[in-house]
């Protein structure tokens, strides 16, 4: 479960210990930081810190935008200072709160990016996100088949290894399909059948062709702009697209380095965790 944490009072992180789920939280950074794109931080690090008392320290959603691309090194420290080392940076995409990434210059964010890749690389962060890229970044081939689809983003599991729940109940490859209404798969009460979903998310991933540079472009495997949900707007695919083509010899640079760390660090190492189980089981009746 997604969260700002802004409502996790005592008794509902009594709740979440109790059926032992573990919220993600979105935090962005400091207090100051945060505030800029989002609000109430201090809210949000309350809830944080009743889940921590719970045994139910949170993974941290961290946005990247304009309000803190150029403060990675101050939103990493600022994160181990309160002893959260799961992240999940959105290293991939603008969507969301992130949607703004036009106003950050290209080179800017493949730097913000590349650092962040630092920090992983030295030990710092357990970040979900950045641990699929390296994987991708240091893979031989293409990657498995229920990864790959005719849209080209290797990295994209939208309507394959997940979907998103619009707040009508509505069901979607992801949140950016969720936020742009496009691919619907059914809702949470009346799901499609399993043959029209394939069908759908096929036809979604394959609704546009790659452009030919984009066929031998080095930075392809890690490059977001291939997403077919992004296509529609030219600045978010002007974005990514550069800025994945100016990490990519950045991440050459290092491929030594990312590759024994991929060695090291299997993708199940960042799969989600569950909380801790309910020691009482299942409940009882009074009498």
């Amino acid at each position: 479960m997604q969260t700002n944490g802004t409502l996790v009072t005592e008794a509902v992180a009594d709740f979440l210990q109790q059926i032992g789920l573990r919220p993600s939280v979105s935090l962005d950074g400091p207090p100051h930081v945060h505030d800029l794109m989002r609000q109430q931080a201090e809210r949000t690090l309350e809830g944080i810190r009743r889940l921590v008392d719970r045994d139910l320290t949170p993974t941290v959603l961290v946005v990247m935008g304009p309000h803190n691309v150029w403060r990675i090194d101050e939103v990493v420290d600022f994160l181990l200072a309160m002893g959260l080392r799961r992240t999940r940076f959105n290293v991939y995409q603008s969507a969301g709160r992130a949607a703004t990434l036009g106003q950050v210059w290209p080179s800017d964010l493949a730097e913000a990016r590349f650092r962040l890749v630092q920090r992983v690389l030295d030990g710092d962060l357990l970040d979900a996100n950045v641990a699929r890229l390296l994987h991708l970044a240091a893979s031989v081939g293409d990657p498995r088949p229920d990864d790959y689809r005719s849209c080209g983003a290797f990295h994209c599991g939208g309507g394959i290894r997940h979907v998103a729940v619009g707040p009508d109940g509505r069901l979607y490859p992801c949140d950016r399909c969720q936020a742009e209404a496009i691919c619907e798969l059914g809702s949470v009460g009346a799901p499609l059948e399993a043959a029209e979903v394939a069908r759908r998310v096929a036809g979604f991933h394959g609704r546009f062709q790659l452009a030919r540079t984009c066929l031998s472009c080095p930075a392809r495997r890690t490059c977001h702009a291939c997403c077919t949900a992004y296509r529609g707007s030219r600045a978010d695919v002007t974005a990514l697209c550069r800025a994945s083509r100016l990490l990519q010899p950045k991440l050459e640079s290092a491929m030594a380095r990312i590759r024994v760390w991929v060695s090291q660090h299997p993708l199940s190492e960042f799969a989600p965790r569950r909380g801790p189980r309910p020691l009482s089981g299942r409940p009882t009746s009074a009498s």
